[in-house]
């Protein structure tokens, strides 16, 4: 056998030779084109004409998708060390996210999406201790944080797609300067002062529970990220701009070193060099050290492209004079403005203010806009408001107070003394009137065992009442414990109707309040001495100081006191019968029953206060080019409470133009900030302005002037009306304009200035280059 193989053997061999060529051939070719076959199609077309393809792209997206900044965040898988932030400080901080997304095509259905999700949010706090909870932790070590969030929130509800972006973009950097990671270090720490030793997960921390650029903004603006990035770096080039591979992996290792130097945690993760760090990185986001460096070349070359055009704005010497000056120009005014109750910030509060000029206004408002938005010229005395707004009338006084319980008095009585009442013929008989099990007339040494054998819940209640009875027939023990306990001062307004006062166990608030207008100032009355209307509260009052008259609620403290939130919910159950009356299909439940009140407040409100909304929204189309920079007058309802008080600011503010003499009858010449009789704005005096002077420098950046319209203006000058949160609507006179500006901080002022020069070039040519780009990607 062994001799035919040898014999034949080159016959075998180019057999086998020929066998397996055709395998290799055959199957080989069968896979090449039966297998499944990688898309590395055009994703997107360059501003230079470039074709870029999907694997080039995914090298941009991963790259980009996560930061350095992210070790702080969720995972520790999650972040990129060469990253230092592109996106988050070159796009979304500088101002360019908002003109990139408005420009995007693909629309803005990534943020709309997922509103009911960011909704439905709710920032995490301890199941047991509530109080410890993001929130709170924002407020004391991230106040920025805490500001965008609420703003974001206020955004979400008024649901404007280009406002949305911009407070989403402002929360997301604001997360990145406070991450999850650090909050959970805060939180842990409280814990343990508390002696709590329990773990709180990191991604529970995470605002919306999102952990990359792609879930708060979406797939389509993390494309169109890329493609700006692409498209600048291509504008670089032309421009000259030059990167080197070398300086593209410098910088990525420098990233890794800094980041190595500030947190020792990633050595325990076993990076002991930069090199090591960024290649590992690199790897997990599916790159190799080629592919970043190309990524991280056309970063650089974006990055250095904005800023040679921040640096490169000529300035000449001349206009860093003029500059200065301009940001040191300074005026002292006084300012007049309405009373802070005045100062509408809200719809609701908007509609008790006018609930309260209603009630105390005297005769009809008129017709016309004009009337409905005018200040009463005459108010309601108390008698005539009493028929018709009891609870908006009051009498004032000042008193020093002690009370007790007496069921305290009687829980700390003698046991012994309370036995011997019980056994005695008095005691006893009262015990038998009130409860027949106790009958006959058993002699005293057996009543004390006729009360035990009652059941256990009738025997307390029988020593309840021995006690109570006790302390009823002893009223030298609750004059002692008046005399003993500690008098308080107190402010009493009481009502015709609806009083709240400090005191328990008062019902009649009439009866008391005669009691006290009948009393000697600052003298104990015998009918004060011992005051109860229950039997069980006891109080000694002493009358410190009184208003003699009844008088008008003012508007401040019915808004605090929360009586115009009662009056409201009055007057709208009321209009709800008489508008679901009109048309009742649009308020009925299914099951035929009328919808609650709370469902359909804010229908009900708008149809009330009809008469009011059409004036506002009238008064806005006539002082919109009166006044085209009072406020935003594109936002309907700021634009609302921004000109409700407008006619009488406006017209007080004609008047003294003319003769400034007129000021004082419209300015309260003492505000009250103390003092009990002084009257804090009763109904002569809720319109009244206060002034104040102020002092305000334009390089402060103040809203309280419209600085451009000054340059023309001289002392004495008055300053057209202007509204804002903190002063409401108000105007001022000029006492003094000038320019505030020493040698010792020009030079701040100089690069303060250049550097805000150089940051408006960059915009404007952000805004120029992106209005070019088509930011479509292939999918």
């Amino acid at each position: 056998m062994f001799t035919f193989f040898r014999r034949y053997q080159r016959f075998f061999f180019i057999i086998v030779t020929v066998v397996v060529v055709l395998s290799f051939s055959f199957f080989g070719t069968y896979s090449t084109f039966m297998g499944p076959k990688e898309d590395n199609s055009v994703v997107f077309v360059g501003i230079d004409g470039s074709k870029v393809r999907r694997s080039e792209f995914m090298d941009y997206s991963q790259f980009l998708s996560s930061e350095a900044q992210d070790l702080y965040g969720l995972g520790q898988g999650h972040f990129n060390p060469a990253n230092d932030g592109f996106i988050t400080n070159q796009i979304l901080a500088a101002g360019f996210g908002e003109e990139i997304w408005n420009q995007m095509k693909s629309g803005h259905e990534p943020l709309t999406d997922s509103l009911d999700h960011e909704r439905g949010y709710v920032p995490y706090a301890h199941p047991q201790m509530p109080f410890l909870g993001l929130e709170g932790v924002w407020t004391y070590f991230s106040p920025d944080l805490s500001t965008a969030y609420r703003n974001y929130r206020q955004k979400i509800s008024e649901q404007s797609p280009e406002d949305l972006f911009k407070a989403k973009a402002a929360l997301y950097t604001a997360q990145k300067q406070f991450p999850p990671v650090l909050a959970r270090q805060v939180m842990l720490y409280q814990l343990a002062q508390m002696g709590v030793n329990q773990n709180i997960e990191a991604n529970r921390l995470a605002i919306f529970g999102y952990d990359s650029i792609q879930e708060w903004f979406g797939k389509p603006f993390l494309d169109a990220c890329v493609v700006w990035v692409y498209n600048t770096a291509r504008i670089a080039e032309k421009e000259g701009v030059v990167v080197s591979d070398r300086e593209a992996l410098f910088a990525m290792l420098k990233a890794c070193q800094d980041l190595l130097n500030r947190e020792a945690a990633l050595k325990q993760m076993g990076y002991e060099s930069p090199g090591q760090l960024l290649i590992e990185s690199l790897r997990r986001i599916g790159l190799d050290e080629a592919g970043g460096v190309r990524v991280m070349k056309d970063v650089l070359l974006s990055r250095k492209l904005f800023e040679q055009v921040g640096t490169a704005t000529p300035i000449a010497p001349l206009v860093f004079d003029s500059l200065v000056h301009t940001a040191n120009t300074f005026v002292r005014v006084n300012n007049y403005e309405l009373p802070d109750e005045l100062h509408v910030k809200t719809a609701d509060q908007l509609y008790l203010i006018q609930l309260w000029i209603d009630a105390v206004r005297k005769g009809t408002k008129g017709s016309g806009w004009e009337a409905q938005l005018a200040l009463p010229t005459e108010t309601q005395t108390p008698d005539e408001l009493s028929k018709s707004y009891p609870q908006l009338v009051q009498r004032r006084f000042h008193v020093q107070y002690a009370s007790v319980d007496a069921h305290d008095l009687a829980d700390a009585l003698p046991l012994r003394e309370v036995w011997a009442w019980q056994t005695s013929d008095s005691g006893w008989k009262k015990l038998q009137s009130t409860y027949p099990e106790l009958k006959g007339n058993v002699e005293s040494s057996h009543r004390l065992h006729n009360i035990d054998a009652l059941p256990k819940e009738k025997r307390e209640e029988v020593d309840a009442f021995s006690r109570a009875t006790l302390i009823q027939e002893s009223p030298q023990r609750i004059e002692e414990a008046l005399s003993k306990a500690e008098m308080k001062p107190a402010q009493l307004s009481i009502r015709l109707k609806g009083s709240t006062l400090p005191f328990q166990g008062i019902s009649d608030y009439l009866a008391l309040k005669q009691l006290l207008s009948g009393a000697t100032v600052g003298e104990q009355d015998d009918k004060l001495k011992m005051y109860s209307q229950d039997g069980r509260n006891y109080l000694r009052i002493i009358v410190q100081d009184r208003i003699a008259y009844d008088e008008v609620v003012p508007l401040n403290q019915a808004l605090s006191d929360k009586t115009l939130d009662t009056m409201l919910n009055e007057t709208l159950q009321t209009a709800y019968v008489r508008i679901r009356s009109q048309n009742p299909k649009n308020f009925l439940q299914d099951n035929g029953e009328w919808k609650p009140l709370d469902a359909v407040r804010s229908e009900i409100i708008e149809k009330h206060f009809q008469p009011l909304i059409n004036a506002l929204d009238q008064a806005r189309e006539v002082y919109k080019p009166l006044f085209p920079e009072l406020c935003n007058w594109e936002q309907v309802k700021e634009a609302r409470l921004a000109v409700r008080f407008m006619p009488y600011v406006k017209s007080v503010w004609e008047k003294v133009q003319k003769d400034p003499g007129m000021i004082s009858q419209y300015v309260e010449e003492s505000p009250a900030t103390s003092g009990f009789n002084q009257v804090v704005a009763g109904t002569r005096l809720f319109w009244k302005l206060h002034t104040q002077p102020l002092q305000v420098v334009r390089k402060e950046g103040s809203s309280l002037f419209i600085f451009k319209n000054l340059e023309n203006l001289t002392a004495g000058n008055w300053i057209p009306p202007y509204y804002n949160a903190t002063h409401g609507l108000s105007f001022s006179s000029i006492i003094e304009k000038g320019v505030q500006s020493t040698q010792s901080d020009l030079t701040e002022k100089v690069m303060g200035m250049f550097q805000l020069v150089g940051n408006e070039a960059q915009h404007a040519y952000a805004s120029k280059l992106i209005a070019q780009m088509d930011f479509t990607v292939l999918k």
